[in-house]
């Protein structure tokens, strides 16, 4: 009898365990409770134990790195020298993209649907400020070079008093889907901002966001006048564009300022921002460096200058970042004087401390010297700010760029 109930207790014991496992991988497969609070736990785990790996990482790769500045005046490496340096630089950049200055501050959209239907913009969710607020959109589309087609999206709040201000978000990534600078899970932080009565111009780089999906295909020639029909994949594929008449950079920027010249024929704005994280934040420093009409410009976690690229870790980015073309007459440090120089201008570069996924804020402390140099001689207002607490590329928004910073940025 005792026999028997201590195979029961066994037969009992396996039973649970089979159970939990078999339950386990039903929750593994079809993603139900406890899934989430799993993921969230797992995610947060790793998360902290590779924070303390990367303290120690930074630590070696900083003073490997100090080694490399203080042999290498790294203020020699900008290439804006005096004030006229700033006019021949701008117009340099603006000739580059857009073959002259007429287009930027001129040139219109090809289609403008202003009563566009929110309920068919589909990057929200029906929980979110942004599904509360419902504000009017107008979708704005440009079509450029080699008909290749890109949309962008303007959103204004009916429902409070619109002030005379417009701030632009550039998307931060492919995986755009519907999170879009979040400050927690129900609140876009662009939906803040026309609680507050601002009008916002929502951009999609190339190849991100919804200008991933979708797009028709184009047909174009060619550096080496080979004809290629198809979509784009890559930005790599721009790189096959470019020549002494066309840069594609074209594709990243002239969509931002056909939407601006359509909206500024509109209404009059006393202020533009405009801001974006990763792949938005390098856009946010090249167009502001071209474009006086954006007095505020924030980007996060976008760009580092060249020479700090590609120690200890591969970090060059997408093509556009450093392969261009361009980058043989203009460099970073250059950019940012650009985008920060000019009455009641101000461009701040963040970053995440330890942030592994783009680019590591330890390594923008070693060019802060030089843009110090750069602003006590230009007079330009430029702001460096590293998030010590930043973790992981996907918490950039939450933290480096909260609603409370974003906010000093632009009245400090």
């Amino acid at each position: 009898m005792k026999y028997l109930f201590k195979i029961s207790k066994l037969i009992l014991f396996l039973g649970i365990i089979l159970l939990f496992y078999g339950y386990g991988l039903i929750t593994d497969k079809y993603k139900i409770f406890p899934y989430g609070y799993i993921r969230d736990i797992q995610k947060e785990a790793v998360t902290v134990i590779n924070q303390e790996k990367n303290k120690e990482i930074a630590k070696v790769y900083s003073v490997q790195l100090n080694e490399i500045v203080e042999k290498n005046d790294v203020i020699k490496l900008a290439k804006i020298k005096n004030t006229n340096d700033i006019v021949i630089k701008r117009d340099f950049l603006i000739d580059r993209v857009y073959g002259n200055n007429e287009i930027l501050y001129s040139a219109l959209p090809h289609e403008i649907i202003k009563d566009f239907n929110f309920e068919d913009f589909n990057y929200y969710y029906k929980t979110s400020d942004l599904y509360k607020i419902k504000p009017k959109i107008q979708k704005i589309t440009s079509k450029l070079k080699h008909d290749y087609i890109l949309d962008n999206y303007f959103f204004y709040n009916d429902n409070v008093s619109r002030n005379d201000k417009l701030i632009i978000f550039v998307n931060e990534y492919r995986n755009f889907d519907k999170n879009f600078i979040l400050i927690d899970n129900k609140s876009n932080l662009f939906a803040e901002y026309l609680k507050n009565g601002f009008d916002v111009l929502l951009v999609s780089n190339p190849l991100e966001g919804w200008n991933r999906f979708d797009r028709s295909p184009v047909s174009y020639q060619t550096n080496d006048y080979n004809t290629i029909t198809g979509q784009f994949e890559s930005s790599l594929r721009f790189s096959l564009l470019e020549n002494d008449s066309f840069s594609p950079l074209n594709y990243f920027l002239q969509p931002v300022s056909e939407a601006l010249n359509y909206l500024t024929n509109e209404k009059k704005y006393s202020d533009i921002y405009m801001m974006g994280t990763g792949p938005g934040g390098w856009t946010t420093t090249l167009y502001s460096a071209m474009d006086e009409r954006i007095k505020y410009s924030i980007s996060a976690s976008g760009t580092l200058p060249l020479y700090s690229r590609g120690i200890f870790m591969d970090d060059f980015g997408h093509w556009e970042y450093y392969a261009s073309d361009i980058y043989k007459k203009i460099g970073y440090l250059d950019i940012y004087t650009l985008a920060s120089f000019g009455d009641n201008r101000k461009h701040v570069q963040a970053y995440n401390e330890f942030n592994t996924y783009c680019y590591w804020g330890f390594k923008a402390e070693h060019y802060k010297k030089a843009m110090n140099d750069l602003k006590n001689k230009f007079n330009v207002n430029f702001e460096l700010f590293i998030h010590k607490n930043g973790r992981i590329h996907e918490k950039l928004a939450n933290t480096t760029l909260n609603l409370e910073k974003i906010n000093y940025f632009f009245n400090s």
